[in-house]
């Protein structure tokens, strides 16, 4: 595989999809954009161009895009028809495309990386279906707890397990969702959620009466944070980053996304899900490196399913084909610790975590 990276700006771009007369799709970055560019009277790098015409016209994309207190990164990958070929994109502050042909465990490795999930974790069990007005209470709560903590170091004074009025929680809630210091969790996710989060008071004050999952408990206008609770705030409250990762497919000329948020605090790492029917839940969900490699594996793949399925009357393999040059047979192998089955492409067990 040449996995070199390639460089062009907008012209040499344009004037190769003028010369292949490609029509970029809705997930490409060049969808929508004026190209007047000329055909291209030299003869055209073979392996540029097959880079170029996966992006232009993807079968499926994954937007990665992370947050942390150092700030910001955006990292777009596009996968073509049969899944042989997928192509990591990036564009400078001068104009200059970046394209990289890639493998799909790459992109795993970059979003463990950003996540620091080489740092161990704290298992708290936590799994939930909760409603977005609850999600946003319990965001509001970790700030307010955050800003007690800090009150009581300044004070030099013992952080107390006083209830939190919910008049509180919700003035935690306002300040960091109009900050921009990514520090405070509401603020990280106001800027990956995929819908918007800014809840009226009455709105907050019905989520945060339904909070519930062994955290919280209500008593009066006031939240009582239970031990597992205090764990989560105390985790949470100092956010080392986030990342939203988001598959997106075409289904009958309109563009489907399906998104997950990983947020990674000081000793816990859970994802946020919002469901396809956008039944207004929100699925939160402890997780770990080898749980998300499966939901990555998943997510890129049910998109590139789904988007032949739409095409097609024969619906393809669900599974990702392996490139032209690979043997042909498919290869099972299995976990040196527990026996599982795996996939080939699987780096960890999706039984016992154990690296293959």
């Amino acid at each position: 595989m040449n996995t070199g990276i390639l460089t062009a700006d907008i012209h040499q771009i344009a004037s190769l999809i003028a010369t292949l007369k490609i029509n970029p799709n809705a997930l490409s970055p060049f969808y929508d954009i004026e190209l007047s560019g000329a055909p291209a009277t030299q003869p055209l790098d073979k392996h540029f161009t097959e880079l170029v015409s996966v992006v232009c016209n993807p079968t499926a994309s994954i937007l990665l895009k992370s947050l942390s207190a150092g700030g910001a990164g955006i990292a777009r990958i596009y996968t073509g028809n049969d899944g042989q070929l997928i192509v990591k994109h990036q564009s400078d502050a001068s104009g200059t495309h970046c394209f990289q042909q890639i493998e799909e465990q790459e992109i795993v490795a970059d979003t463990a990386s950003l996540l620091a999930l080489d740092m161990s974790v704290s298992p708290l069990g936590i799994a939930a279906d909760i409603c977005m007005e609850s999600f946003c209470a319990l965001l509001g709560l970790v700030d307010c707890w955050r800003e007690r903590a800090l009150l009581s170091l300044m004070d030099r004074r013992p952080k107390t397990r006083e209830p939190y009025p919910l008049e509180a929680v919700y003035a935690a809630y306002r300040r960091s969702i109009n900050s921009a210091d990514l520090r405070w969790l509401t603020a990280i996710v106001r800027d990956l959620y995929p819908a918007h989060i800014d809840l009226t008071p009455e709105a907050f004050y019905r989520g945060a009466k339904s909070i519930g999952s062994g955290l919280v408990e209500l008593h009066g206008n006031a939240l009582s944070v239970s031990l597992h609770g205090e764990e989560f705030c105390a985790s949470m409250s100092a956010p080392l980053s986030a990342l939203r990762i988001t598959a997106s497919r075409m289904e009958n000329g309109t563009v489907i996304e399906n998104s997950l948020i990983g947020l990674r605090g000081m000793a816990l790492f859970f994802t946020v899900r919002t469901p396809e029917n956008d039944d207004g839940n929100v699925q939160m969900k402890e997780s770990s490196l080898p749980v998300l490699e499966l939901e990555i594996h998943g997510m890129l793949t049910r998109a590139m399913r789904r988007n032949r399925d739409s095409h097609a009357s024969q619906p393809p393999a669900t599974k990702i084909t392996a490139p032209s040059n690979s043997p042909q047979k498919t290869l099972r192998k299995f976990c040196s610790k527990c026996g599982k089955p795996m996939e080939p492409a699987m780096r960890f067990c999706p039984a016992c975590g154990t690296s293959a």
